[in-house]
């Protein structure tokens, strides 16, 4: 005496596979209608088959651990360290968790810190965006939410309120820019120092 649940099994299992012997077959006879019918039209139509592509799908190039080293116009050294590089067009590239450090030839030095970067290779440009800090040589530290470091020509600008660390005093402002390779410090917009004694 047989099963009742295996007969309902072998049967429902006969019957997939019919299916798919039947779903098998249709699509071959589809493809040799298609076939037939490319070679007896006689108006040289051609079937053709696209296949679309999704933009946001391209495959970027990207760099693991990178490192760029480079001179500015007066030929002080700097470098750009990231845990990752993607290139987004033929002159961006972005960087995340980066550190650039620029090393004067008077013996002085920053690095910045951000969790991103923009960096324009046309012009060396750097947009740092996040939290981005600056410590300097000489025990100061500067944060701010956003700025732009251009290394060919040593300046640095942020549009974003800035905070300024040292030992000797604390300053606020709305803005900052960093001009002659670091020789000339502008703060504008509600500048507030508070200095230690």
């Amino acid at each position: 005496m047989r099963d009742p649940r295996l007969v309902k099994a072998v049967a429902k299992a006969e019957k997939i596979n019919l299916y798919k012997i039947a779903s098998v077959s249709v699509f071959i006879a589809i493809v040799v209608a298609l076939v037939i019918l490319s070679f007896i039209r006689s108006d040289n139509t051609k079937i053709v088959f696209k296949s679309v592509i999704d933009k946001s799908q391209e495959i970027k190039a990207a760099v693991i651990n990178p490192i760029l080293h480079g001179t500015d116009n007066k030929n002080q050294q700097y470098s750009i360290m990231a845990k990752k590089a993607t290139e987004v067009s033929h002159d961006n590239v972005v960087l995340e968790d980066l550190n650039a450090e620029l090393f004067a030839n008077n013996g002085k030095w920053f690095s910045a810190l951000a969790p991103v970067g923009e960096m324009d290779t046309n012009d060396s440009t750097l947009i740092l965006k996040g939290i981005v800090q600056i410590f300097t040589g000489s025990s100061e530290e500067l944060k701010t939410e956003k700025l732009s470091l251009n290394l060919k020509r040593g300046t640095i600008v942020s549009n974003s309120p800035v905070t300024l660390i040292s030992n000797k005093a604390n300053l606020t402002a709305k803005k900052m820019e960093v001009t002659s390779a670091g020789k000339k410090v502008t703060f504008d917009g509600k500048v507030r120092m508070k200095i230690y004694q």
